[in-house]
């Protein structure tokens, strides 16, 4: 095991305990990168107001396929839909490298969020996670993930898309476009920040993109999608708010 030398007590104690799970040997990193993921962990509290949060011109373009005949799966205490090819998105970054090609595999959610916005934290929170595929110098890039956050609260209508997540005991869904969301006029804008992944191992650098615009879900959806879960944990979060440590939270709108 590599020593967190440069790190704060406190620091050390939450990201040992976030870290606990895996063997850093295991991955092979040296003590200068165990430093610089101490301090790119994810989630984050996304405060409008701040200086942390300025304008950025990175870009994101959504190219999905719809998901079909897909089955829900709680894996590694984890509601999951897993489809190895869920389209694309093609990715411009915070620091203007790009532009890269990641490929989605899979949907996760959780309640209640694990972002927040102006410390709120929402009901639901689903995440599209990519693999980086393609772009300039890939091999040398941090941010071999990316992950689409989309944040719900409760109300009295589902987005028309979310309807299609809805199952039978059979556990499985039909058909479900996810592309309709980012379509739409009021889904263009997003919070672009580097971070990791929020369950271990949270050594995997990620380009997060969090939707500023939050989607209606009802109740009746939410417990629908918990009771896919053999475990209650399974739909909660692992993880807790992490400091931003100097980063800054892009946003592509005024």
């Amino acid at each position: 095991m590599f020593t967190l030398k440069y790190l704060s007590r406190s620091s050390f104690n939450q990201f040992s305990r976030r870290s606990a799970h895996f063997d850093f040997a295991k991955f092979k990193l040296s003590p200068e990168q165990i430093q610089k993921i101490s301090k790119h962990q994810s989630p984050v509290n996304i405060n409008e107001e701040s200086s942390d949060v300025v304008h950025s011109n990175f870009s994101i373009e959504f190219n999905y396929k719809p998901i079909k005949s897909t089955k829900f799966q709680e894996i590694d205490s984890t509601l999951r839909l897993h489809n190895d090819d869920l389209g694309t998105i093609k990715v411009t970054d915070i620091d203007g490298k790009g532009p890269y090609l990641y490929r989605g595999y899979e949907v996760r959610f959780n309640g209640p969020s694990e972002h927040r916005i102006n410390n709120k934290a929402f009901n639901m929170e689903m995440q599209i996670f990519h693999d980086l595929v393609e772009g300039p110098n890939m091999d040398q890039y941090d941010e071999k993930k990316a992950v689409v956050s989309l944040l719900f609260q409760i109300g009295e209508t589902n987005h028309h898309t979310m309807e299609h997540l809805k199952t039978d005991k059979l556990d499985t869904i039909d058909e479900a476009d996810l592309g309709e969301i980012f379509r739409e006029s009021d889904n263009k804008h997003f919070y672009h920040y580097k971070g990791t992944l929020t369950v271990p191992p949270t050594h995997q650098f990620v380009n997060w993109f969090v939707l500023r615009h939050v989607l209606p879900i009802k109740k009746s959806l939410i417990q629908n999608l918990e009771s896919h879960c053999i475990h209650q944990e399974a739909f909660h979060n692992f993880t807790t708010l992490q400091h931003l440590y100097g980063r800054k939270i892009g946003k592509n709108f005024k």
